[in-house]
């Protein structure tokens, strides 16, 4: 900053978030640099998605992460004994007595004497293993609902198989006529809006068939009269072919079809 400018008293104000880690609400530092960001170690490993998700696992655990920023605020200044007796309080005072500075931080050089920056690094290693503990848990949550893990996605092959299974049943059932009647249904509610013709040839082909003989023979009489109505509309002569329920009028009768 030039003296210009402190003499003016026009000093910019510092980003009050200047130097942290950039995903929303985080309180760590940023670290680690990725993409052009400054992530802290936690976010670093967690896609963006997750980054609420993150914050929220690291902020509860307020005596561990505050305590984090204080040794690497504080570390590098003139009140780190006072900072030091401060977060030794803090974690004792919450419960976390286990991450004082103790023999595990000892340097290989100085048996029995904590080192700081070790001791920064199982503060911040507690913090990471309780942001993947908790992704992996919401992970199983979100795949059954039910705390289930969730089931693998069938590969092709399975897909394929699966399917097979399904419609081999179908190869040896003769299929089924009504849907030839349902168009005739839909061709006498709206005669204006017939179908195509090669449609038409279709179902009239499924209409002439033993399934279509024996649906007609299972039918009531408004629904015969109604398919007789719709026949006219596509062709006069084509209501012959709907066969009569009269006994006696029937040349031959239905062969018995399963739907």
């Amino acid at each position: 900053m030039d003296d210009d400018s402190k003499a003016n008293g026009t000093e910019a104000a510092r980003d009050p978030r200047w130097g942290f880690c950039e995903a929303y609400g985080c309180p760590l530092f940023g670290t680690v640099g990725r993409a052009g960001k400054w992530l802290c170690f936690c976010h670093f490993e967690a896609d963006a998605g997750a980054n609420d998700v993150v914050t929220r696992i690291i902020r509860g655990h307020f005596a561990v992460y505050r305590s984090v920023v204080d040794v690497r605020r504080g570390l590098v200044s003139e009140r780190w004994p006072l900072v030091r007796r401060e977060v030794q309080q803090r974690l004792v005072e919450s419960g976390y007595a286990d991450l004082l500075p103790d023999e595990r931080d000892a340097s290989p050089y100085r048996a029995g004497r904590p080192n700081t920056p070790q001791w920064l690094a199982r503060l911040e290693r507690f913090l990471l293993d309780a942001v993947r503990e908790g992704l992996r848990e919401l992970a199983v949550q979100d795949g059954t609902g039910s705390g289930m893990a969730r089931r693998p996605l069938a590969s092709s092959r399975e897909c394929v198989a699966r399917m097979r299974a399904i419609l081999a049943p179908l190869a040896t059932r003769e299929p089924s006529a009504r849907w030839a009647f349902d168009l005739l249904d839909g061709i006498a509610a709206k005669p204006a809006n017939a179908p195509p013709p090669e449609a038409v040839r279709i179902a009239l082909e499924a209409i002439r068939s033993p399934a279509g003989r024996a649906y007609v023979v299972n039918a009531a009489d408004e629904q015969r009269e109604r398919w007789r109505v719709a026949l006219e509309v596509l062709g006069g002569t084509l209501a012959d072919i709907m066969p009569s329920r009269v006994p006696g009028e029937d040349d031959e009768e239905p062969h018995e079809v399963t739907a």
